[in-house]
């Protein structure tokens, strides 16, 4: 048989004289034996499950059920195990949209890289003077995201894709008045009460920001067109419609109205690659001084292999826009020749071009051709086409140069 214990008197209170001399009695049992005595616990109340108010959820998972302990903490019911876990009064949101913790638990929405534009509309918005460089950015971006060509797009989507681009939100606002200010944009409401924006077509957008023609179609990245430089990025995306033929710089300046200083400008600022080009003619070192007297070459010289060769103008390449197709652009000519004819009926871009003495002097047109199909094409249709007013010269790649020079071979038309 097991030996009894006693039980350990505890006095209730201990300064007591009584306390020192011992218990009074001796609280011995000897039906109990040693160890089968348990000490009893405090009974303590059971959590007790509630749903939460209204304005209240977890900041955690979002959830609305609860679990409330004695002292009133709630723990959510869901991540209670986590002691960081507690529900919080929110006044600002409501309990069915829930606050996420981090921006990565919020689903993105995929937006398109490349946006496509017309660079005689773009050339036009980048200047100082035209007031719309914000909003016809806005119009082009718009019209990339209306994929289904209803003419109509969600104004948040618009928005949200402007400033996931890094663009202040105060500029995004002043970028939205210059386009509802200029007829690029037209606010709608739906029934639902979602607002829409009407944009217009190419044809209405060229006429409302005083544009004369539209151009041919460039594809560059969206980003490309957001902050610093942006104008040298449409200047040099100008020049890729030529896909690296030789051009002037002054037959562009006539085309695009842009000064040449502002085009050496923008081409450093963009990064253009500058190629130059040569002609190689058959023409021996005997014809040479008649070569400079009577022909509007420049920079005429004798090679070392006995042949002259003269300057041409100079080619660009860029890296960040490629050139597109037509799209709509006979369309858009179309309206604005409705829309924008004077009196006389010519465009002011195209009486700046025509002059009275073209009939005497004939105006200089160089066709550069990258392979002998093309060539041979070209000169079997100049053999049908009369081209007395015009001075004609053909021209096909031969190769380059160990300076990194291109040279033309100058084929008679």
């Amino acid at each position: 048989m097991a030996k009894p214990r006693r039980f350990r008197w505890q006095p209730k209170n201990p300064g007591d004289p009584a306390a020192r001399r011992g218990d009074p009695q001796d609280n011995f049992d000897s039906r109990l034996p040693l160890g089968d005595i348990r000490p009893q616990r405090r009974a303590q109340a059971s959590t007790n499950y509630r749903p939460a108010p209204k304005p209240c959820f977890c900041a955690d998972c979002g959830g609305r059920e609860f679990w409330q302990l004695p002292g009133g903490r709630w723990l959510c019911n869901t991540c209670r195990p986590n002691p960081a876990a507690r529900a919080t009064r929110q006044t600002l949101q409501p309990a069915a949209q829930p606050i996420e913790k981090s921006p990565q638990a919020q689903p993105t929405a995929i937006y398109p890289e490349d946006v496509s534009f017309y660079t005689a509309m773009g050339i036009q918005a980048a200047r100082r003077a035209s007031g719309v460089g914000g909003g016809w950015r806005l119009y082009v971006m718009a019209k990339t995201l209306d994929k289904q060509g209803t003419g109509m797009i969600a104004r948040n989507d618009l928005q949200a894709w402007v400033l996931s681009l890094g663009v202040n939100i105060r500029t995004l606002q002043r970028w939205m008045n210059e386009a509802r200010n200029h007829d690029l944009f037209i606010d709608m409401q739906a029934k639902g009460g979602q607002w829409l924006l009407r944009l217009p077509n190419a044809g209405l957008a060229a006429v409302a920001i005083k544009c004369e023609s539209v151009g041919r179609k460039v594809t560059m990245k969206a980003s490309a067109l957001i902050g610093k430089g942006w104008k040298a990025r449409i200047g040099g995306a100008y020049e890729a419609i030529y896909k690296g033929r030789p051009i002037t710089r002054d037959a562009m300046q006539k085309l695009s109205n842009v000064p040449v200083s502002t085009q050496r400008y923008r081409d450093r600022q963009a990064g253009v690659n500058r190629t130059r080009n040569y002609s190689r003619s058959n023409m021996r070192g005997d014809m040479l001084q008649g070569v400079k007297e009577y022909t509007q070459h420049k920079g005429v010289y004798l090679a070392g292999d006995g042949r002259i060769y003269w300057r041409l103008p100079n080619s660009y390449q860029v890296s960040f826009a490629m050139r597109g197709g037509k799209g709509r652009a006979r369309k858009a000519k179309k309206i604005i020749r409705q829309l924008s004819q004077n009196h006389d009926g010519l465009f002011q871009r195209q009486q700046a071009l025509s002059f009275d003495s073209g009939q005497e002097q004939g105006e200089f047109i160089r066709l550069f051709h990258y392979t002998p199909a093309t060539r041979k094409a070209t000169q079997r249709k100049l053999a049908r086409i009369d081209q007395k007013t015009d001075i004609l010269e053909v021209y096909e790649l031969a190769g380059q140069a160990k300076t990194g020079a291109a040279i033309w071979t100058h084929c008679p038309a």
